[in-house]
């Protein structure tokens, strides 16, 4: 078997919700209802799916995978959807995004800019992630907190595992096994505080932000190299599809996205005019959520001043403190950065080294200058401060260097001596700290698949200003007299 089958299922996601995003936002800002964008994208999305797959991979050479590789990946996708089903870590977060769901569910007839929430007046305006429930839930009369909690995330789980697995193929062959087996123990064990990678991971899929930390940055990185190695064209879209992919997901990839591809381009400028070119196209990609990030500060007027840190909203902050607030103080974000700053060492793919060492170095330049993230938070949004270090795909660096280790053997007598070392710091990795991702000091257990919330019997919607009440896994909201 080859790898086409799980490839371009992988490709189709980000082109499919590439374009489901697109299109919330010109129903948004065309005046159109919730109703109008289901009918829309039950044209547009199909069509443009067929197209790729009929038009894009004519030319393509597929690598073989051997039946212990696809048993493997398998059991990778099956894994990940039942450690996102069972992980259950309630976040406040949710009374906003439920309630953009449910609201979209009450007032589906209208347009989706004159729903009557200030939640529509902002960077949420163009969530499609939260849309994509309400579709989910319009369509089927399932109730809104299984596709919120369960069904969704479930599905977006198994493209973690596909967009890791196309990464590290690229990047490191056949050593792609051993990196998912460690990126899995990346996201039981990184809980060492609230901010980590591992903690916007499976654990949290439910929430957009997590969907675009653990896929679209991977999968921005991908289709750029991709793009550099092949020059086909196709890339290049799937790249653009990906950057508005995570425009539905969270408005913090209006910055974060555009950053991650801009330092890919800076990072690998060559002044030749096929490459300029090629760069200029891959610089289209920044239109979309450029415009949308103009909208937001000139129309809807969302600016606030200042930089988030531990601390609150202040003046001032250093990269130093960024990174103890995302990666933490202690051994694993310390085996983190190292494996990031050391993983262009392991790429075996001669074809992209370049490219992915060219953007580790300029990422380890940006962490040098102590004012970075200051700079950052003060020119776009006070949470970008710590948000941008999102870009720095720290799982895969460490799976990269945990992969590839496992080919070091002893000369004379042949021992797996990588395999010890991997198994030594895999082990060092998790005891390092009682803070896991499932942990009580994580604020996480695992159980069987569950609505995580803290309170089964009822849950704060804040663009309702009420409890929305749990009665047979429904939600009954009383302003609107209905069940979701």
């Amino acid at each position: 078997m080859n790898t086409k089958f799980f490839s371009v299922i992988c490709d189709l996601f980000f082109l499919a919700f590439g374009s489901w995003t697109l299109i919330e936002i010109f129903c948004c800002l065309g005046g159109l209802s919730f109703t109008s964008m289901l009918q829309i994208s039950v044209t547009i999305i199909p069509l443009s799916c067929c197209f790729m797959v009929y038009c894009g991979y004519k030319q393509e050479t597929w690598q073989h995978m051997s039946k212990q590789e696809v048993l493997a990946l398998c059991l990778f996708i099956c894994s990940a959807a039942l450690v996102t089903l069972c992980l259950n870590r309630p976040d406040s977060d949710d009374q906003t995004y439920l309630g953009i769901s449910i609201l979209v569910l009450d007032y589906a007839e209208i347009p989706l800019r004159l729903i009557p929430s200030s939640v529509f007046k902002s960077g949420y305006a163009f969530s499609s992630h939260e849309l994509l429930k309400s579709a989910l839930t319009y369509s089927t009369g399932i109730p809104i907190l299984f596709s919120h909690y369960l069904i969704i995330p479930a599905f977006l789980s198994s493209f973690v595992i596909l967009i890791h697995w196309k990464l590290l193929k690229l990047l490191i062959g056949k050593k792609w096994v051993i990196g998912i087996v460690f990126f899995f123990i990346v996201m039981l064990a990184w809980g060492d505080i609230h901010r980590t990678h591992a903690n916007f991971g499976l654990v949290r899929l439910f929430q957009g932000k997590a969907c675009f930390v653990s896929i679209i940055i991977p999968g921005i990185i991908y289709y750029f190299l991709k793009y550099h190695e092949t020059s086909q064209k196709k890339y290049a879209l799937l790249l653009f599809f990906t950057i508005i992919s995570g425009v539905g997901f969270t408005p913090t990839a209006i910055i974060v996205g555009p950053l991650t591809l801009g330092v890919l381009l800076i990072a690998n400028i060559q002044f030749d005019r096929n490459q300029i070119k090629k760069h200029l196209l891959l610089a289209t990609a920044l239109l979309v959520p450029l415009s949308v990030g103009l909208l937001i500060i000139f129309y809807y007027g969302n600016v606030l001043p200042g930089v988030h840190t531990a601390q609150g909203v202040r003046q001032h902050t250093t990269n130093y403190e960024m990174l103890q607030f995302v990666l933490g103080n202690g051994y694993r974000g310390i085996f983190a950065l190292v494996c990031f700053a050391i993983s262009p060492l392991f790429i075996t793919n001669h074809h992209v080294k370049k490219g992915y060492r060219n953007f580790v170095l300029v990422c380890l330049l940006l962490l040098a200058v102590p004012w970075t993230s200051e700079i950052i938070a003060r020119s776009t949004h006070y949470s970008a401060s710590w948000r941008w270090l999102w870009m720095l795909p720290m799982p895969l660096a460490m799976c990269i260097v945990m992969g590839s280790l496992t080919e070091l053997y002893h000369n004379k007598r042949k021992m797996p001596v990588g395999y010890i070392c991997v198994i030594m710091l895999s082990l060092v990795f998790i005891l390092s700290s009682k803070r896991l991702v499932i942990s009580q000091e994580n604020y996480t257990e695992f159980t069987w698949p569950a609505f995580k919330i803290p309170n089964q019997e009822k849950i704060w919607i804040r663009s309702y200003e009420e409890y929305g009440f749990i009665r047979n896994n429904y939600i009954y909201m009383k302003k609107s007299n209905k069940e979701f």
